[in-house]
């Protein structure tokens, strides 16, 4: 991944990251809302859970998104997008 910083980081850099890395996103405004992966349960009925989040392209700033479509109040700070996907989006992939 290429490192850019998140007070400096653009639009079109973080789609890059987002296309390569083939993580499902939505882009409004200056917000990207990510989903994790849909896995099928092991017993067959449905998909696991998939976890969403709101990340703030320039700032850095993240938050949840409850499974209600409530939002998270608190937000969370991250460097960078790929400090984001690495710390907390792709650990909760792997927790599906």
């Amino acid at each position: 991944m290429k490192r850019i910083k998140g007070n400096t980081e653009t639009k079109k850099e973080v789609k890059k990251i987002l296309d390569d890395e083939q993580i499902e996103y939505k882009i409004k405004k200056d917000i990207v809302t990510l989903t994790t992966k849909a896995i099928p349960r092991k017993d067959g009925k449905g998909n696991r859970r998939r976890y969403t989040y709101d990340y703030i392209i320039g700032t850095g700033k993240w938050r949840s998104i409850h499974a209600d479509g409530s939002y998270n109040e608190t937000y969370y700070q991250a460097s960078s997008i790929e400090n984001f996907l690495t710390k907390f989006f792709k650990p909760q992939e792997e927790l599906l």
